[in-house]
């Protein structure tokens, strides 16, 4: 259970995490001029020819992009028998074109600061979102192979979904995370964990609210 909330806190904030040092106090913003807008090129202003990224990665773009202040509640535990609590922040924003989308996160855990940067893009060829994960916690830093072969994700436009496989004294063991009620200043995030193919029990619950972006210092 141990490695399992620790996967969860790589990705948070699913993910995910930077705090604001005004309103959380303690944890130091990466990315003070993050762009909170969808990617620069649409299929609005785009000129004739150009490339252009999949209606699904506009989809999910518009919706999460932004600057967002989060607080964690971790459920009790063998590690953790009164629950914790933990708080961060995560900048969502498109790299050039709008063909790929990314998480920078911070956050203060029970188990220390972490740190994170989350990719995903849509798969022309395929049909189909991929992910991979670089994280403080990772002694690799980043494991492109494994988020081929065991991060998947999914988006219908309400919800996005992320399921992490993995293996842990030999079980074969599911992350669970779901990013729901979305609107434009909040969104939830739930982290759920255990055997492959079994019942999975609650870990995380995360709470977002929409950060007012500050202006960049060369501006």
């Amino acid at each position: 259970m141990k490695l399992l909330v620790q996967i969860l806190c790589v990705l948070v904030a699913i993910a995910l995490i930077i705090t604001s040092s005004a309103a959380q106090g303690n944890v130091k913003s990466i990315d003070k001029g993050a762009q909170t807008n969808a990617p620069a090129l649409s299929s609005q202003d785009s000129a004739p020819g150009t490339p252009l990224p999949s209606p699904e990665m506009e989809s999910v773009t518009k919706a999460l992009s932004g600057r967002w202040l989060v607080t964690m509640k971790f459920e009790p535990s063998e590690e953790m028998p009164k629950g914790a609590e933990g708080r961060g922040e995560e900048v969502w924003r498109s790299g050039p074109g709008g063909f790929t989308f990314m998480e920078e996160a911070e956050t203060r855990t029970p188990f220390g600061v972490v740190f994170l940067t989350g990719f995903m893009w849509w798969d022309n060829a395929d049909k189909k979102f991929c992910g991979m994960l670089c994280t403080s916690q990772n002694r690799r830093g980043c494991d492109p192979q494994g988020s081929l072969n065991d991060v998947h994700l999914s988006w219908d436009g309400k919800q996005l979904v992320v399921d992490i496989d993995s293996v842990h004294n030999g079980k074969k063991m599911l992350w669970h995370e779901v990013f729901f009620d979305i609107t434009s200043k909040s969104f939830t995030q739930t982290g759920d964990a255990g055997e492959a193919g079994g019942p999975l029990k609650r870990v995380l619950t995360i709470h977002a609210t929409k950060a007012e972006a500050e202006p960049h210092p060369s501006k």
